[in-house]
């Protein structure tokens, strides 16, 4: 823990850390090595993921994985290619709903997340990707896509009421 981090520990907001669902806790700590990845095939990955885990005990555990792009400069609108860093990109995966645009579905059971580590760790490239897809996602043209849509939706207001509103899949893909 840092200086900083205890100091102000007591006003930090911790509902969106990995610790404390309905997975076991080795499960929970396989998921936080996801943080520690940087570079690599990360840039692959769309700016919002979401990962659904049926937990062994039964109960469905969301996940948000959210692609954060690394950049020289962020001052300027135009030439955004020219101020890429994807060799210092890094992924985040936080525990409910963050962002109203999720580009991919994942589905899995948590005897899964060994696999679904490991896949997001030696991802290379876009063929990586697609496997990784071809083996988890749900994808828009897949019957089960409505129904695991109302399921997200119905957990996401049942755990988070507050922030509860519809997901916009303008920006879903369908790889």
């Amino acid at each position: 823990m840092t200086l900083l981090t205890e100091k102000v520990s007591p006003v930090l907001n911790t509902r969106y850390e990995i610790k404390d669902t309905s997975l076991k806790r080795d499960s929970e700590l396989l998921l936080q090595q996801i943080h520690e990845l940087k570079g690599g095939g990360i840039e692959e990955f769309p700016q919002i993921l979401m990962i659904n885990i049926e937990a062994d005990n039964g109960k469905e555990q969301l996940f948000t994985l959210v692609h954060n792009n690394a950049h020289t400069n962020i001052s300027s609108l135009f030439n955004e290619e020219d101020n890429r860093l994807p060799e210092e990109d890094t992924l985040t995966l936080v525990t409910g709903v963050l962002g109203s645009y999720p580009a991919a579905f994942l589905s899995l059971q948590e005897r899964e997340i060994p696999e679904l580590v490991l896949r997001i760790r030696q991802l290379d490239d876009d063929d990586d990707y697609e496997e990784l897809l071809d083996r988890f996602a749900i994808r828009r043209t897949d019957v089960r896509f409505w129904p695991f849509s109302d399921k997200i939706h119905s957990w996401y207001q049942k755990d988070q009421p507050i922030e509860y509103g519809l997901l916009d899949y303008n920006r879903f893909g369908n790889r």
